[in-house]
């Protein structure tokens, strides 16, 4: 498919041309005049444009191959505290046919051989810019741990960035989590965000991601990060109370317990998914997402015992709820479950609600596509069981 993108110098020398003729000596007459105020409510009348990645069906793969880079993030998580070292990996859009296949880690290989490493970057479909798409990952998991959602979105055209939550990954852990983790990732998330908004100029993506509206999701124990960053408050005074009486795990240091009053909300969330996840009640209170605002995804599955649906979705005011069949916790990150819950039965479930959620959230898609998806009318899967409120 061909992305059709308005050339800058034919713009430039449009604007040249009309400029010199409205500088040129012309007479006009009330005919003239009459046929400019036709034609100006011909342009009113006529329907909007349809932005091409809007055309593209959600349950399929876009027409981009797939970027991806990794690369280390040193930032300063509170005033005067200290300093903090993540990595981050983005994946993007790329027309490179052909390339060098990306390895997480170091180590651990993508499941898809045309992930490129350092790909050259494909033109956004739209001139202001690439959407973004925030992922946080689980306990124990890495920025990759979601390979197939994140390579999915960046065929459709998107950027999708994600941080390793050092001292809380695969590879780089400790156990019990560190105390400062619990508010760490998410100032780690919004580090990636604020990366992207502060590239240099030689950057390839400088001035190409638009961060106003971001689409978040997480899975497992990034689902903490989904709630809070969704604008759901900590229960500053139940975690003042247990940092008294030596009841928690979590960081009782003052700067963090600042962080926790002041809440973790970024206006930059405009959707959100939550991929087998749950409402840690070491940190919210029990009713905590009646405080979504935002278009909230929740995703589970059946054979994901450990993370019941009933605490995210009873309390939440408004939103979706898909559970899959057969799903187990990595139905929604590595993929593989047992027979024959594989990566290609459950994946496409999980990226095309998701990719739906986003493009409603983010680009205001409103089309046939999207809403048959998120209304139920049009089947995803018969492993799926859709609730909307």
């Amino acid at each position: 498919m061909t992305i059709k993108m308005w050339n800058a110098s034919a713009w430039v020398l449009a604007c040249v041309v009309l400029s010199a003729c409205g500088n040129a000596a012309t007479s006009t007459t009330a005919a003239d005049d009459a046929a400019a105020d036709a034609s100006d409510a011909a342009l009113d009348d006529a329907a909007p444009t349809v932005r091409e990645d809007l055309t593209w069906p959600p349950d399929k793969p876009g027409p981009f191959q797939v970027g991806y880079r990794t690369f280390p993030l040193t930032y300063v998580p509170a005033p005067d505290g200290v300093t903090r070292t993540i990595q981050v990996n983005v994946w993007y859009p790329t027309n490179d046919a052909t390339g060098t296949p990306s390895v997480y880690f170091d180590a651990y290989p993508v499941p898809h051989d045309d992930v490129f490493k350092d790909a050259s970057l494909a033109h956004p479909v739209d001139a202001a810019g690439y959407p973004v798409h925030l992922f946080t990952h689980g306990h124990l998991g890495f920025g990759g741990s979601a390979p197939y959602m994140v390579r999915h979105f960046a065929t459709h055209g998107w950027i999708v960035i994600a941080p390793d939550h050092t001292g809380n990954t695969l590879v780089n852990n400790a156990d019990p989590k560190p105390p400062a983790i619990y508010w760490w990732r998410e100032t780690d998330d919004e580090a990636c965000l604020d990366w992207l908004e502060k590239l240099p100029p030689s950057d390839p993506l400088y001035g190409k991601a638009r961060t106003d509206k971001v689409f978040l999701s997480g899975h497992s124990f990034g689902s903490t990060d989904v709630w809070a960053l969704a604008g759901v408050p900590y229960d500053a005074k139940m975690i003042a109370a247990n940092c008294a009486a030596g009841k928690t795990n979590i960081d009782c240091a003052q700067v963090a317990q600042d962080k926790y009053k002041a809440g973790f909300a970024d206006k930059r969330i405009a959707g959100a998914a939550q991929l087998a996840g749950g409402v840690d009640d070491g940190v919210f209170a029990p009713e905590a997402p009646t405080a979504v605002t935002i278009p909230m995804l929740i995703m589970t599955g059946t054979d994901d015992q450990g993370h019941p649906s009933a605490p995210l979705w009873d309390p939440l005011p408004h939103g979706w709820w898909v559970e899959i069949t057969g799903g187990c916790h990595q139905t929604f990150g590595l993929g593989d479950c047992n027979p024959p819950m594989t990566a290609e039965v459950g994946t496409p479930i999980v990226w095309t609600y998701t990719l739906a959620l986003a493009r409603r959230a983010v680009l205001g898609d409103t089309g046939d596509q999207v809403k048959g998806i998120l209304d139920g009318t049009t089947p995803v899967s018969p492993l799926a069981a859709l609730k909307t409120k």
